[in-house]
């Protein structure tokens, strides 16, 4: 299944939807896996477009595959899209119907995330379904990414249909993000049954289970401190709702860290990072290089949290 899909986004990524190119142009060679892909003259690009759409269709079942087969699809879907935007309203469908399931659309209720969802039990044993974080962490970049684009391009644009559509899209994942973090920043351990009275032993399944949300919610903390560090725009009141995110995360880590430490049968490792290598080299030059006066007031609230600047 790995295979499968690693050899479906290989072929996303490199037989492109094309326009009328000339027949030179349209010879693409797959280098790592030694596939070539013949575009001829004949095909148009909405044949290529369908054939790109039929991969996608299939990918989709993945998404009720096990956690590893789903995180490599989340992890591959971006660079899919920048190498072939003209799928982004399909990539981005599928990410929005597949958040939808885990996200709480009651605006009342918190958590804003569904964790149950996300695991699963064979016997006595709990494992991760659903890699929650990396798939909140894929449509954050893509979202990202395409409004970037939009920006970019809206000069150019004439087809209305194709707005429209991305325009519902986008604000419907918008929605759904900034109502996670504003439900997220109420959210207390508590709601997650994570706060220090929660067992995080290896050698149960409760403890087991409470390891995996702890990792989940870390990695939602972690994507939406990016998503509204980029939207934030260095505005004071955002940036300390980042600060804000980040000490939920910090104590969830501290409570996580303290708990393995007491467990004789430990040996978790702390997760791997979320957060993208351009988030830290932005976050790390404007905390300690940015000296715009205009920006001086939004990264005081950065730069005063001890906790945050280490």
């Amino acid at each position: 299944r790995k295979s499968a899909v690693t050899g479906f986004l290989l072929l996303l990524k490199n037989f492109k939807v094309l326009g009328s190119l000339a027949s030179s142009q349209c010879s693409q060679a797959i280098s790592s896996s030694q596939v070539q892909v013949d575009v001829h003259s004949r095909f148009n690009s909405a044949a290529n477009e369908a054939f790109c759409l039929e991969i996608l269709s299939s990918l989709r079942r993945c998404l009720g595959q096990q956690a590893d087969v789903r995180l490599m699809l989340y992890e591959g879907f971006y660079d899919v899209l920048r190498r072939n935007s003209q799928l982004a309203s399909s990539i981005m469908q599928t990410l929005l119907s597949q958040l939808r399931r885990y996200y709480e659309p009651e605006q009342d209720l918190l958590p804003p995330v569904k964790l149950e969802p996300c695991i699963t039990t064979h016997g006595d044993q709990i494992f991760l379904q659903e890699p929650l974080a990396h798939l909140v962490s894929c449509t954050v970049h893509c979202l990202l990414w395409l409004q970037n684009m939009h920006t970019a391009t809206t000069d150019d644009s004439d087809d209305d249909d194709d707005d429209e559509e991305e325009e519902g899209y986008r604000s419907d994942l918008q929605a759904i993000l900034e109502s996670t973090t504003r439900r997220m920043l109420k959210s207390e351990l508590e709601d997650f049954e994570l706060d220090k009275s929660a067992e995080f032993s290896l050698a149960s399944s409760v403890g087991v289970k409470n390891n995996i949300y702890a990792v989940l919610v870390m990695g939602v903390y972690e994507v939406l401190m990016e998503y509204n560090f980029i939207k934030a725009n260095y505005n004071k009141s955002h940036l300390e709702g980042v600060t804000e995110l980040f000490s939920r995360y910090h104590r969830l880590s501290e409570i996580l860290r303290e708990k393995s430490g007491k467990s004789r049968t430990s040996s978790s490792k702390t997760p791997r990072s979320l957060l993208s290598m351009g988030f830290a080299s932005t976050l790390i030059t404007a905390i300690f290089r940015d000296n715009a006066q205009s920006r001086e007031e939004g990264l005081s609230v950065l730069r005063s949290n001890g906790e945050f600047v280490r």
